[in-house]
């Protein structure tokens, strides 16, 4: 199984999904894996967004019913700890790249 090379508009030695065999060096590596760590941070990110509507939905009908609410606030500390963590990854991986590159 083999995946398609898709080459960076800016940049046709830097791969998406891979290395052009010829021009491959440390950073191409590091620029395709930041590419992936960009890609994944903006979706995880409007994945949250979605789920803070939800939750927001939830808190706004749960009108006293306590079940409903307690599922909504640990959903949102859910949110709250899913993103801090995203985020924290984020950084630690952005410090790497501008420590190796």
């Amino acid at each position: 199984m083999s995946f398609p090379i898709l080459h960076s508009q800016s940049d046709p030695n830097i791969a998406v999904f891979g290395a052009n065999p010829e021009n491959f060096n440390f950073n191409t590596l590091v620029t395709s894996l930041n590419q992936i760590a960009d890609y994944a941070v903006g979706m995880v990110l409007g994945v949250a967004a979605i789920v803070l509507i939800i939750i927001a939905y939830m808190f706004i009908t749960s009108q006293g019913n306590q079940q409903q609410l307690e599922t909504a606030k640990k959903g949102l500390l859910g949110l709250i700890v899913g993103v801090v963590v995203v985020l924290g990854s984020y950084i630690i991986i952005k410090v790497i790249q501008s420590t190796l590159t």
